[in-house]
């Protein structure tokens, strides 16, 4: 019945693609002919299929991005300027897994009149506050060639909440169903809600947006259990959602091909509250669909 919802879903909503209304994580790598370059994009923002430069106040929180090949070797890009956009050379053909990683940071707020005012601090830094402890992480599958056997895809990558599927997507194709297993901490988390984009790539590209980052007041949103998550639950505004099974499964049927992101969000209470309310993470996994 779930698979049945999605897919009416879907066709309701003509696959176009939604976007992002808080700041998420995301990564854009192309399919590429064999000998030619790898070209990634690392979103981060509101304008997702689009990638925007990295504000200077926030290189620090990335580690570098990582390209993990068919051969098991991996090329790391740190992100030490505004540049999102880059290219990796003599690529050996077969998928390849691209990750990105915003670390650990401390966000708070304050009630500032009708809105919210923003610091990266916490609450022993700044007295009064509601506090996150913040992270992010991005992958996405993609080939140079053809696809080909690429254990890493597969694997959990360690980062505190992520989408393992069970396949490698550069193999579906319209029609197939992908399942994978969303992880938190390791273990699989059930009944959870998740949001899904896409990107119809045969149409015409709606041109990015800017807009800045981590704008200083927010206003209030009655919806919210807190309002600290108006600035964070990005996946809440996609136009698909669904959830995990008991087994922390989700089961997506490929209805057309185009470019996937799947998107979710947890949090859990933090330990110190002195310091810090809760642990904030949010995860994305992306990948193409040929036909």
């Amino acid at each position: 019945m779930k698979n049945m919802l999605l897919s009416a879903t879907l066709s309701i909503t003509a696959l176009t693609s939604t976007g992002l209304q808080a700041h998420e994580l995301w990564l854009n790598v192309p399919p590429v002919t064999a000998g030619n370059p790898l070209q990634i994009e690392m979103g981060y923002g509101e304008n997702f299929p689009h990638g925007e430069p990295i504000p200077a106040a926030r290189q620090a929180l990335f580690a570098p991005l990582r390209v993990t090949g068919s051969d098991g070797k991996v090329t790391e890009f740190p992100i030490n300027s505004e540049q999102y956009k880059f290219s990796q050379n003599n690529t050996v053909s077969g998928s390849v897994l691209v990750t990105a990683t915003y670390k650990p940071a401390f966000w708070s707020l304050k009630p500032d009149g009708e809105k919210y005012q923003w610091r990266q601090s916490n609450k022993s830094q700044w007295a009064g506050s509601y506090c996150m402890e913040s992270t992010m992480s991005a992958k996405t599958v993609s080939y140079a060639g053809a696809p080909g056997n690429n254990n890493a895809l597969t694997q959990p990558t360690g980062v505190r909440l992520e989408f393992v599927p069970e396949v490698d997507p550069a193999t579906l194709k319209t029609g197939d169903t992908l399942t994978l297993t969303l992880l938190a901490n390791g273990k699989p988390l059930a009944n959870h809600e998740v949001g899904i984009a896409m990107v119809d790539l045969s149409g015409p590209r709606v041109a990015a947006k800017p807009h800045a980052h981590h704008h200083h007041h927010h206003s209030v949103d009655a919806n919210l259990s807190h309002p600290a998550l108006a600035h964070t639950y990005a996946y809440e505004n996609a136009a698909m959602k669904d959830r995990t099974d008991s087994s922390g499964k989700l089961s997506l049927p490929i209805l057309k091909a185009g470019q996937w992101l799947l998107m979710t969000a947890n949090d859990t209470p933090y330990e110190d509250k002195a310091v810090c309310d809760i642990h904030l993470d949010q995860t994305t996994f992306g990948f193409s669909v040929a036909k």
